[in-house]
């Protein structure tokens, strides 16, 4: 593996439109919604005051697995996930679009 080339990879900012039942599925994918009682889970899986659940976003912004391209010389059977980072600025809305920037 070229460390530098690998470091100074390229990654076009990836644009991904989402739905409001895109949102209840991701939200129930993760087992929200499991207790109907609990408000908290509600508002991620139910219409009225619906928002997305954050890390959401981080499937939506994904490049794909990069690491298996013949270019990078990385040996992905053996790869360890090692950092990723989410930064959330307020809450998610229910709908609307996501830019995935991975460097």
């Amino acid at each position: 593996m070229d460390y530098h080339h690998i470091r100074n990879r390229v990654f076009e900012p990836l644009r991904h439109r989402y739905s409001r039942d895109d949102s209840i599925l991701y939200a129930l994918s993760v087992g929200l919604g499991t207790d109907p009682l609990d408000e908290r889970q509600l508002r991620f899986v139910y219409e009225r005051d619906q928002l997305a659940f954050p890390t959401m976003a981080v499937v939506l912004g994904y490049p794909g697995f990069w690491a298996k391209e013949p270019d990078t010389g990385i040996d992905w059977v053996r790869l360890v996930h090692a950092e990723q980072r989410l930064w959330i600025h307020e809450p998610t809305p229910a709908e609307g679009e996501v830019v995935g920037r991975t460097r």
